[in-house]
């Protein structure tokens, strides 16, 4: 976090500070074995660091990790950044910010591109399945269209 907040200095930031918390990709990753409470406690400190400094702290990961690496009940505090590729969120605990698709396009970037959405002003679930299906909508049409 120290490292994070140190390389800030001199910049205006108005988006949170994230930590992103994945999986060890192989049994040689130095995080390989790491217990949920060592995880937890990690991104705690992390928050706790960042938001003692002003700053605002969030946490990003994916459904698995949440599922089976953290201890969510310990970290209800902090705005979650959710990665999970369906075409409807079922994320039980509270999200702000919904990461549907690693897949998407932007004009002007080329490749592939996440594709996120963040809810303001207490937009919730209801309005991710929503903007989900119309997004899902919007993306057959094209596609029937350019066919």
């Amino acid at each position: 976090a120290n490292f994070v907040i140190d390389a800030l200095k001199g910049y205006k930031i108005d988006f949170p500070v994230v930590f992103d918390v994945e999986g060890a990709p192989s049994k040689t990753a130095r995080t390989y074995g790491i217990s949920k409470a060592q995880l937890t406690n990690a991104c705690l400190g992390f928050c706790k660091t960042v938001a003692a400094k002003r700053y605002r702290p969030m946490i990003y990961t994916y459904t698995k990790v949440v599922a089976t690496e953290l201890d969510m009940t310990r970290l209800k505090k902090y705005p979650k950044w959710i990665a999970m590729y369906y075409a409807e969120p079922f994320y039980p605990y509270e999200m702000s910010i919904w990461q549907y698709t690693s897949s998407g396009y932007v004009d002007g970037i080329d490749g592939r591109v996440d594709l996120n959405m963040e809810f303001l002003n207490g937009a919730n679930v209801k309005v991710a399945k929503a903007a989900a299906a119309a997004a899902a909508k919007a993306a057959a049409a094209s596609s029937s269209a350019g066919q």
